[in-house]
């Protein structure tokens, strides 16, 4: 009766996590939705949050600002006016992503607003929502991995370091990935080591993980 009374009770805390949720994406875009404003819509506790949602996809930016890890600048865009507003505030090249569109549907990299113009008529059309992401573009960056292992009690290892042979900008199911990691310096390379390792401890993700990174080729500024 016991475990009966607590599946309940799971199911009720989640079912209001996941209202809360969806009553929040009605108003904006998925990587502009806060814990807190989930927690506080839902009327549960921080912990009993992270116990209890499962998908944290769209929270890994809040996390990761804050870890001071860096994140692309980005802002939401649900007219053409809107989305050539915030690629001037973001500085061009910016990406465009459809919110809710199967495999990035719709999105697309544009390099000026005549590009923008073009790409945002689309990808608004096609979104249900009507709503894009304008996000600062990193394509020609370098796409490094690393797969990170953590166990119950907070140890964490890196199992290794893959580059792709192709920079960011081409899928990477196009493109070929080598292990170990060939062309950074100790420096970059202990750096993001460093950086998935504490992401994986942050998520508190007991087993593996995949880490990936986008590296400036000419610096080490990171996404």
């Amino acid at each position: 009766m016991e475990k009966q009374a607590m599946d309940r009770r799971q199911k009720k805390t989640r079912a209001a996590i996941f209202n809360a949720f969806c009553s929040l994406l009605a108003k904006k875009h998925y990587n502009h939705i806060t814990v807190g404003e989930i927690i506080e819509l839902a009327d549960v506790g921080r912990a009993t949050f992270y116990a209890h949602f499962e998908t944290k996809d769209f929270l890994l930016k809040e996390l990761c600002e804050e870890l001071g890890e860096p994140v692309l600048p980005s802002l939401i865009a649900n007219s053409i006016e809107e989305g050539l507003a915030a690629a001037k505030e973001i500085g061009y090249p910016v990406v465009l992503r459809p919110a809710f569109t199967l495999g990035g549907t719709g999105g697309g990299f544009a390099n000026n607003e005549a590009e923008l113009i073009e790409i945002m008529k689309n990808a608004l059309k096609l979104s249900p929502v009507h709503q894009v992401l304008v996000e600062k573009s990193v394509k020609g960056y370098k796409e490094i991995e690393f797969e990170v292992m953590r166990d119950g009690t907070d140890h964490a290892i890196t199992i290794c370091g893959m580059e792709n042979i192709d920079p960011v900008g081409v899928h990477t199911g196009d493109s070929i990935v080598v292990a170990p990691i060939l062309t950074l310096n100790d420096h970059d390379f202990n750096m993001l080591k460093e950086s998935a390792l504490k992401i994986i401890k942050e998520l508190k993700i007991e087993g593996g993980c995949n880490v990936q990174f986008a590296l400036d080729p000419n610096s080490s500024q990171y996404y």
